[in-house]
């Protein structure tokens, strides 16, 4: 039934852990998704983020990044942009307070329930609508 629900829809990894992020991807794909990633820093998941062909339905953020940043700088963005997404992270106590009532998969994911995480995720949208910068032209 996931995969059903992610086919087609492009998902951002945020992730700095090479063989996570590299798993993380592969359920994805197998789940039929459109991997954007997946990206250790903020730097370059901006970078996607301002791109406009290249904008995800969803994304998937670990909180801690490279040299101690964090994903709240992609948060925002994404909530700038309408762009739901899901906290994979093994310090979900740091999240901030505004931020706490996102979807978290705490690490180490369980594949099944981050994929389910990920597609209620878009359930705030019309079955079967995307995001306002990716409705066909």
């Amino acid at each position: 039934m996931t995969a059903t629900i992610l086919t087609g829809f492009r998902v951002l990894v945020v992730e700095d852990e090479w063989f996570i992020a590299d798993d993380l991807a592969w359920h994805l794909e197998t789940a039929g998704a459109i991997v954007l990633g997946p990206v250790p820093s903020v730097r370059e998941a901006l970078n996607i983020l301002n791109t406009p062909d290249q904008l995800p339905d969803v994304a998937s953020l670990d909180f801690n990044l490279l040299a101690g940043d964090t994903s709240i700088r992609i948060a925002e963005e994404l909530d700038r942009l309408y762009i739901p997404f899901v906290f994979a992270t093994g310090t979900p106590e740091l999240i901030p307070v505004l931020y706490q009532m996102r979807p978290v998969c705490p690490k180490p994911v369980v594949s099944a329930a981050w994929l389910q995480a990920l597609a209620e995720a878009m359930t705030i949208r019309p079955v079967g609508e995307r995001a306002p910068h990716l409705a066909p032209k």
